[in-house]
């Protein structure tokens, strides 16, 4: 129901009032802070540790995604900055709700408390250029 509010709301060219607008941008931009205060909570009151759905997530996650990503760019004939980008937004390391999901339901917290650590360490590989610096051609000025 919200979301269709939301929509119709939108497409009628609504705006908030600037007091709120302004309070939900400051809401906004405080979650990414709060999202891993809580995924560090979570961390520390639970055992981290390896077993086989850790592994299977990491593989799925940081492997299997963004080969399907690689392979319908492929498919669909899309290139350039648009192929690399697709494949990147699924290399990414697993978002931090999950774990606060399995906090809430009760289940599998250690697993996904873990897969998002290891998956947001393993990612330093994954998503790194392995390839030699490069060097920056930068404008200069003249003197």
């Amino acid at each position: 129901m919200e979301v269709h509010v939301g929509i119709l709301s939108s497409l009628c060219g609504f705006r908030l009032p600037h007091v709120l607008s302004d309070t939900f941008d400051l809401l906004g931009k405080a979650t990414p802070g709060v999202s891993l205060l809580c995924l560090g909570l979570i961390m520390s009151a639970v055992k981290l540790e390896m077993s086989r759905e850790v592994w299977v997530n990491m593989g799925l996650k940081l492997l299997v995604q963004p080969a399907v990503m690689f392979a319908a760019g492929l498919v669909f004939s899309v290139k350039g900055v648009y192929a690399q980008q697709m494949v990147l937004l699924c290399a990414l390391p697993s978002a931090t709700i999950p774990a606060m999901f399995a906090n809430e339901a009760g289940a599998c917290k250690s697993e996904a408390a873990t897969t998002i650590l290891l998956s947001t360490l393993l990612s330093i590989v994954t998503l790194s250029d392995r390839q030699r610096p490069r060097r920056l051609n930068l404008p200069t000025r003249a003197p």
